[in-house]
């Protein structure tokens, strides 16, 4: 018993070490929320990309497919709808 216990004390402080660490705003910890947040934002875009592409309701109806994943042209110009 005495040595599970050292080991979850010493478990216990090696987290506690790495949450502070985490949760310090040094410059060296600047780029872990970068780049969470760009991979959040990754995730986000690929996931409603693949969701417009197979999963909508309106996937099964035939067109172009870059039509099917944004709504930029239906909002440009040259589509003869109105901009107002």
């Amino acid at each position: 018993m005495d040595e599970q216990s050292s080991i979850t004390s010493g478990l216990l402080s090696t987290l506690q070490s790495y949450f502070m660490m985490f949760l310090s705003w040094e410059t060296s910890t600047f780029p872990i929320w970068s780049v969470s947040a760009g991979v959040l934002i990754g995730l986000t875009v690929a996931f409603s990309i693949l969701y417009e592409l197979y999963w909508s309701p309106l996937s099964d109806f035939p067109g172009p497919k870059l039509w099917a994943i944004t709504r930029l042209p239906c909002r440009s110009p040259s589509s003869g709808a109105s901009t107002i």
